[in-house]
């Protein structure tokens, strides 16, 4: 397969170059995930706000919207974004339903692979951002245009880039919240008898832009696994049943996230010598690989997850605090896609080159281009 990961599981060490304590084995990285002892960095909201202070009224609206977000937020604040998001997952869960899903990437699946010829990574968006424009009241354009700003503003940091680009990214994107929240506060709120809050811009921000990237990307991956592995189609069109198993078993080894880093709290961590403040990089793609949790792991086996005795839990939705909201409801929306893939067509690679996505701590696809054979 395309992953080459970046370290086999072992005892807990210091990379002098990341400046991280190293994190690998599935125990070490379930404890501390889930500790309350760690947060999350907040390189992104600093670079933000050091923008503001220096640069007043040009880059407010930028600061604004990383203080939105799910992941730099802690405390109370953290708990009401949360509760905002777990209000529009709700409301996507009570909306849609795998026979909806299901048919919605038959649709798909007979529109794009009209000429036998699809590119994955473009099915998995218009799988994804469709409903969930409609549920959060948007048109598609506006969706598209909030993950594309989203991916400007929240993921594209860095300090080498020109001031303008920021200003240039700052002001489309606020502007174009402001347009979008000004449209839908006219309507009832569909997922709070609150109505419609401040908070929500963010919350839509981080689900459109940062939430579903993650769902997209593996929904690629998957796609990859199945063209790769006939004999697994045909499993999969014999016993649909197995189809929630292969998802877990991607997820395990092909997940979206490849590491996440967390930074220690006043208290440090004792249990591994790690001081307070100090980086925490922890690797999900090697505990996914961890002998000692699932024997032959890097056998892709589905198999692992029917049996009575089921292996330990993936930790591809993170832990603790910060375990995603929507895990259940991105697993229904890949179960399904895959369940009306393969009944109604065989996935095979096309002669071009996929493109692997350029992110060190992401795993997916910019282009992959499939085949499909009608059944």
């Amino acid at each position: 397969m395309f992953l080459d990961i970046a370290f086999a599981p072992r005892a807990p060490f210091f990379d002098a170059g990341l400046k991280a304590h190293i994190i690998t084995r599935y125990t070490d990285v379930a404890a501390i995930v889930a500790s309350p002892k760690v947060t999350v960095p907040r390189i992104e909201l600093d670079v933000a706000v050091r923008l503001n202070a220096r640069f007043p009224d040009r880059f407010s609206a930028l600061s604004k919207w990383a203080e939105g977000i799910l992941i730099h937020l802690d405390g109370p604040k953290h708990v009401a974004g949360r509760d905002r998001a777990k209000g529009m997952v709700r409301h996507a869960w009570d909306s849609l339903s795998a026979a909806k899903l299901k048919a919605r990437a038959e649709r798909l699946l007979d529109d794009q692979g009209a000429a036998g010829k699809i590119d994955g990574t473009r099915l998995a968006a218009d799988y994804i951002d469709g409903p969930w424009s409609d549920l959060l009241l948007l048109s598609l354009e506006d969706a598209r245009h909030i993950i594309d700003g989203s991916e400007g503003c929240l993921t594209e940091w860095s300090q080498i880039v020109a001031l303008n680009k920021y200003q240039e990214r700052n002001a489309k994107t606020a502007a174009l919240m402001d347009r979008v929240l000004a449209k839908i506060r006219l309507q009832p709120c569909p997922w709070s008898t609150e109505g419609f809050l401040d908070i929500d811009a963010p919350v839509m921000l981080f689900i459109l832009g940062l939430a579903n990237a993650t769902v997209k990307h593996t929904i690629t991956n998957m796609l990859y696994t199945l063209a790769a592995d006939q004999p697994e189609q045909d499993r999969l069109r014999r016993d649909p049943s197995r189809i929630s198993a292969f998802v877990e078993e991607v997820l395990r080894m092909y997940g979206a996230v490849r590491f996440r880093d967390r930074i220690a709290g006043p208290d440090g961590l004792e249990d591994y010598a790690i001081l307070p403040g100090e980086r925490i990089r922890l690797y999900f793609e090697s505990a996914g690989r961890d002998p000692d949790v699932y024997p032959d792991p890097n056998r892709f086996a589905p198999e692992r997850y029917l049996d009575t005795t089921r292996p330990a839990p993936i930790l591809s939705f993170g832990g603790g605090s910060h375990l995603c909201v929507g895990r259940l409801l991105a697993r229904l929306q890949m179960a399904a896609l895959i369940s009306a893939l393969v009944e109604r067509y065989t996935l095979i690679f096309d002669e071009r080159n996929p493109v692997s996505f350029p992110d060190i701590a992401s795993l997916g696809f910019k282009k992959l281009p499939l085949r499909l054979a009608p059944r």
